[in-house]
């Protein structure tokens, strides 16, 4: 107990910054990269939405609290021309939920990524990701739709149980060190429901993952996990759904 309050304090204890970030119309992708990264500290706190360049992205409700934050330059192959070229910079970032932080794990996740520039008048994508990818399955796999396999402006989006801190990734791993920065802690075994979501259009993409914590066991498939807890996908699914339309609506205005 004495572990959780520590956290709330930690949490709430933080200087609210202003979610927002505006970039110059010369600006140059490196830039915009380096403006991104210095504008989002670990231990911001974020409600309502955030304001990436010219997108607004509206948050699930409550007092979110970033635990990393990265930006990069994608480099885009054209095999046709064996030539090699800078795409448009994105930022990503992990939130966790600030409301509901339980047993010293995050009860509630976002991950988010969004383009930082302009977009670019060519395909993106020398070949479909497996979020999106029809002949893609995965024994995690809850729902899955898709909404587009125009490569120029690509939709999808599924819904599906992971454990979201086994992954080996730059921005998860960043997210441990900032939870164990703010007094919290992560469970490796621990499975979150989770929501993906791809937008794209020509060169820039969002993408989210929208994730609540479900427990620490073991499935051998989707069948048994679903069996176990119906109530919890139906209730996520309804929240996940409606969060994504207004996640392709901010996009779509960009």
């Amino acid at each position: 107990m004495n572990g959780i309050v520590i956290i709330f304090l930690s949490l709430f204890s933080l200087s609210s910054i202003a979610a927002e970030v505006k970039f110059g119309f010369f600006e140059s992708p490196s830039q915009r990269v380096e403006k991104f990264k210095s504008s989002f500290p670990v231990g911001s706190r974020f409600s309502e939405a955030m304001s990436v360049g010219s997108m607004n992205i509206p948050l699930p409700a409550g007092d979110w609290v970033l635990v990393a934050a990265s930006a990069d330059i994608p480099v885009l192959n054209d095999l046709s021309k064996d030539s090699k070229s800078e795409s448009v910079p994105h930022g990503r970032v992990m939130l966790v939920s600030a409301d509901i932080i339980g047993e010293n794990r995050p009860r509630k996740l976002l991950i988010l990524r969004m383009p930082l520039g302009g977009f670019k008048n060519r395909t993106w994508l020398a070949s479909v990701p497996n979020l999106c990818n029809p002949d893609w399955g995965g024994k995690s796999i809850i729902d899955r739709e898709l909404l587009s396999l125009d490569q120029r402006s690509l939709d999808c989006r599924a819904i599906s149980y992971a454990k979201i801190f086994s992954w080996n990734d730059f921005l998860v791993n960043s997210g441990k060190v900032g939870l164990k920065y703010l007094g919290g802690s992560y469970g490796g075994k621990d499975n979150y429901l989770l929501s993906m979501i791809l937008l794209s259009k020509n060169n820039s993409v969002f993408y989210a993952e929208y994730a609540e914590l479900i427990d620490d066991g073991e499935y051998g498939d989707v069948s048994t996990f679903i069996k176990q807890h119906d109530n919890e996908i139906v209730g996520f699914r309804s929240t996940a759904l409606m969060l994504n339309g207004k996640f392709k609506n901010a996009f779509d205005a960009m």
